[in-house]
């Protein structure tokens, strides 16, 4: 049976709300895993965009009349550890971390464009509008976890930790900044 515009819109802010709960808890084990505190700085900076996120998605169901439900929301939860999660759930090294967080961003990336679309579709502009601030940060990242690979294979194959890796900050995506200007 197909389902309206406005309760796939629900399903999905649920199912969005329950991802973000996993990100945070993810986030936050894989900062005490990541073995080197730049890059534990890159996870822990994503966990607080990730509780705000949680925040945004939980306004946005309730502007719905909903409330992520236990059930849906573990159900939801699960889904999103079997899919993007399962190799957060019990990393072996840096780098395994390091791959495993950008797959679960990238599916982080995926879920924001679908729901982003969705809104669209159901006419929900103040939903379109939080998920674009969200997507944008999602895909910021998985551009700075990207850019912790070389530095976790180091790590992982207990070399000295030279690469360089991309500031948290400014805002935006790695590759919208302009390049840095070489240090004298």
């Amino acid at each position: 049976m197909a389902k309206t515009a406005e309760e796939q819109l629900v399903k999905y802010l649920t199912e969005a709300h329950a991802m973000e709960e996993l990100s945070a808890e993810l986030l936050e084990r894989g900062a005490g895993i990541a073995g080197d505190e730049e890059i534990a700085r890159i996870y822990r900076a994503h966990q607080l965009q990730t509780k705000e996120h949680k925040e945004h998605i939980l306004k946005r169901l309730q502007a719905h009349g909903k409330s992520p439900s236990k059930v849906g929301g573990l159900a939801a939860k699960a889904g999103a550890l079997g899919v993007g999660g399962a190799a957060l759930a019990s990393p072996d090294t840096p780098a395994t971390l390091a791959a495993a967080a950008f797959a679960y961003e990238n599916l982080e990336v995926a879920s924001y464009r679908m729901l982003h679309t969705l809104a669209e579709r159901a006419g929900d502009t103040e939903t379109v509008s939080v998920v674009e601030r969200i997507l944008e940060q999602e895909e910021a990242a998985a551009e700075l976890v990207a850019g912790t690979f070389d530095r976790a294979l180091e790590i992982t194959l207990g070399e000295p930790a030279e690469s360089p890796l991309t500031p948290v900050t400014p805002l935006g995506k790695p590759s919208d900044r302009p390049p840095e200007a070489p240090m004298s």
